[in-house]
């Protein structure tokens, strides 16, 4: 409800990537260890805080973790990954996108454009095939289950002014992505390390 009407309450703090990519995979611990999958997380050395709420950052990256290690094939990877953005030729950083990827079974057009509507999800199910017994195939289908989890995950995007997008394909998998604000990048200008990280 507080989505829909715009009037999510947010918590501004600086917050320093690696230190809640850590937190992230110790609240994950056993979501991880039972999936039969991997997370990997990439982050460059020098990037400096972001400003957001944090609790709220955090409820959307577990969300999309959740999915992406849902859909991930077994023993494969999971993406968790962060980039510095300059914008409209900067030549400091002005924002950090942050990326969650796996290599599933990806969504066509028509599934991502209903994807961030409420109530809608996907599940694959396994169906036996009638042209080869004994063997399964798998199926995308919309799933009955309550669809809310990318559809609260993008309102709260928005609210911190971003956007959070999608790239997929059938049979390429799927990466979620959103920037969030550098804290007082007018004070970066001058910084060497900052400097590095766009290098």
């Amino acid at each position: 409800s507080r989505v829909e009407a715009g009037a999510l309450r947010l918590t501004m703090e600086p917050i320093l990537i690696p230190e809640m990519f850590e937190d992230l995979e110790e609240r994950l611990e056993a979501l991880i260890s039972n999936s039969g999958r991997r997370l990997e997380k990439l982050v460059p050395p020098h990037l400096p805080a972001i400003s957001a709420d944090y609790e709220a950052i955090m409820s959307v990256l577990t969300n999309l973790l959740s999915n992406a290690f849902r859909y991930a094939p077994k023993g494969d990877r999971v993406l968790l990954e962060a980039r510095s953005v300059a914008r409209d030729g900067a030549n400091f950083l002005t924002e950090i996108e942050i990326l969650v990827s796996d290599r599933g079974p990806g969504l066509t057009e028509e599934q991502q454009a209903e994807l961030f509507t409420r109530f809608r999800t996907f599940t694959t199910i396994q169906q036996r095939g009638d042209d080869q017994p004994g063997r399964r195939q798998s199926e995308t289908r919309w799933s009955p289950s309550s669809g809310l989890g990318l559809y609260i995950s993008r309102g709260i995007i928005e609210a911190h002014s971003s956007h959070l997008t999608l790239q997929s394909r059938p049979g390429a998998g799927a990466t979620f992505a959103f920037t969030l604000a550098i804290a007082n990048p007018a004070h970066l200008i001058d910084d060497t390390s900052v400097k590095n990280a766009l290098t």
